[in-house]
């Protein structure tokens, strides 16, 4: 299988929301640039979201299913951006 990648993005998350079922090699989670200074998307796993994203920044994780990566915001909405890496790179 050729490399695919697959975006979306979660608008208005106020708590632990887990991203959607997908088989992936890697996953990249952006917190929009738009959002306001004074929220920041926290990303993780179910146990808990620590990686803190400003805006514009990006966090990439080797995971096998998307669904593995959790997201929240420190409070106030948010757009989300996340970009799955299915398939292998090299044909």
């Amino acid at each position: 299988m050729a490399l695919k990648i697959v975006t979306s993005n979660i608008s208005s998350v106020s708590s632990a929301t887990q991203l959607p079922s997908l088989a992936c090699i890697e996953v990249l989670v952006q917190a929009h640039r738009s959002i306001s200074a004074s929220v920041n998307v926290l990303v993780g796993n179910a146990s808990g979201q620590f990686a803190s994203l400003s805006a514009g920044d990006a966090i990439g994780q080797v995971v096998s299913e998307m669904s593995l990566v959790y997201v929240t915001t420190t409070g106030g909405s948010a757009t989300i951006v996340w970009m799955a890496a299915q398939g292998h790179p090299h044909p």
